[in-house]
Order: structure tokens, then sequence, then C-alpha cells
């Protein structure tokens, strides 16, 4: 049996549903444009070359993204992003490098990979 719908209450001032109902009237879209850390960690492929194209990133904010596409285990994406410059070395959030991370994404391709290429683990870097 399908529920009636809400009803008003004298004074309520979100009629129609109210806060925090789908049908109510303060339902706003939380759809934005992914940031470049975002795209990378989706594999959103593009969206991360539109972002190379628009203008020049600083290094660490390329290295974040490189990091952040391991941790998505996003082989393409980390492939492309590698061909700028990116720190392999960059200890990244909970004190894991990209291989570190990728690890955790389980992508084996992602991991041979990134061991082709040198990254290392934390436990492999040289104490700081």
């Amino acid at each position: 049996m399908a529920r009636p719908p809400p009803r008003d209450r004298p004074g309520d001032p979100h009629p129609g549903g109210g806060r925090g109902r789908p049908d109510g009237p303060l339902r706003r879209s939380t759809r934005r444009d992914p940031d470049l850390h975002e795209a990378a960690a989706l594999g959103l492929l593009d969206r991360v070359a539109e972002f190379l194209a628009a203008g020049s990133v600083p290094a660490d904010e390329l290295t974040a993204a490189f990091w952040s596409a391991c941790h998505g285990g996003q082989l393409s994406t980390a492939r492309y992003l590698l061909s700028e410059r990116v720190d392999l070395d960059w200890i990244g959030y909970g004190a894991a490098t990209p291989l570190d991370i990728a690890l955790t994404s389980r992508n084996e391709d992602l991991i041979a990979w990134l061991r082709t290429v040198g990254a290392p683990t934390r436990a492999e870097l040289p104490p700081a």
C-alpha cells in the first residue's frame, strides 16, 4: 500500500514534504564537476586532460592527482599523469606513497606498472 503524501502542518515553512524530503522545496542539486583529484581518482581521463590543457597546474597538484589515481586504481589516468611532472616518492594521506595506496586498490596491473616505473613503498624510501 502506498504511503499518503505528507500533510502540511500549520505554520510549516516547508509545505509539501519539508526539509530533507526528496520532494520538498529545499531539494537542491549537489551535482558539480569533479576537481582534478576527484577526476583522477574516478578515472575521468578526459576531465583530467581538460585541467592540464586549461593552464599551468602546479607540480604538487599533479602529484596529488597522481596519488588519487593510484588510490582509485586508475591505471590509464596514472600513466597519463606520470607523463607530467609527478613525484613517485610523494607521501600522501595515511602516510602512503602512490604504490602503498595502489596496493589497497588491488589493481594488479596498476601495482605491476608502478613497480616497473620505480615507484617505492614508504618502507623502501630512505629515512627522512
